[in-house]
């Protein structure tokens, strides 16, 4: 919906909140606030945009989510770098507060990152590695999750416990949280790219120990380099998919913050 309570399209909703990014990019380009500030309005955009309502691209979904429940903590989940360097900053703040408690995140995460090294997504899926930061069923960094698993709803418990058990079996999922995370997720992507920055998604593990062990990492990012590329995963051609972005950007008329100033193929 917009301002005036119109329902907006697909596409519309994807062109509104890609010059959202773009705004946002070019006022807080190279500051600390940048990060935060994408993902709030990704995070807050994929709650609105997978609501129940008369707007929603999909029927409402019963979720059999629960508390306590980590069984899609074992699938592989891909993260752009801002979601990668949000986590990382989070870890940086409660990892010490944690080790004085004898909780230790970091050599996990180490481990997992080296056990999950290349696998494709069936691999992993295979594999039943655990997430690092799954501890009795919990998830430590549950308040900066990516937007992959914020849209990773179950809509059958059963099924969910039998897929970790190893058993060959398709999960329902609500697949309006699926289109809401695909709409919000290439409008960022396609905003990076306009603002001259790395846009692709990464495996998180591994992405957050690059990010972990560089200090500055982030910094090296906001400058346009890449410093997670070890991490990247290109299974779409990055040709293909900056074609289909360059098809949907928003029209420089539509409003200043929309102009690119720089895009990378």
């Amino acid at each position: 919906m917009d301002a005036s309570g119109q329902l907006l399209t697909a596409p519309e909703l994807y062109q509104a909140l890609h010059r959202r990014f773009d705004d946002a990019l070019a006022r807080l380009a190279g500051g600390p606030a940048l990060v935060p500030a994408l993902l709030g309005l990704a995070f807050e955009q994929l709650e609105l945009t997978s609501e129940p309502g008369p707007g929603a691209p999909l029927p409402p979904s019963a979720p059999a989510c629960a508390p306590g429940c980590a069984s899609c903590c074992q699938l592989r989940v891909l993260a752009s770098a801002p979601e990668v360097f949000l986590m990382a900053r989070f870890l940086r703040r409660i990892v010490p507060p944690l080790a004085e408690r004898g909780i230790d995140l970091i050599t996990p995460l180490r481990e997992v990152q080296a056990a999950t090294l290349g696998l494709s997504e069936f691999g992993r899926a295979q594999r039943r590695q655990p997430c690092a930061f799954v501890v009795q069923g919990r998830c430590l960094v549950y308040p900066v999750r990516t937007l992959a698993c914020r849209a990773h709803v179950s809509l059958s418990q059963q099924a969910c416990i039998d897929a970790a058990s190893g058993a060959m079996v398709v999960v329902p999922h609500d697949e309006a949280r699926r289109l809401a995370r695909s709409l919000v997720q290439n409008a960022l992507q396609s905003a990076l790219r306009d603002a001259g920055l790395s846009w692709q998604v990464y495996e998180l593990h591994h992405a957050l120990m690059l990010a972990w062990d560089g200090d500055d990492a982030e910094l090296a990012w906001a400058a346009g380099q890449d410093p997670l590329a070890a991490a990247a995963v290109d299974e779409v051609p990055r040709a293909e998919m900056a074609a289909v972005f360059d098809q949907l950007r928003p029209r420089p008329a539509e409003g200043p913050a929309s102009r690119p100033r720089h895009a990378q193929a």
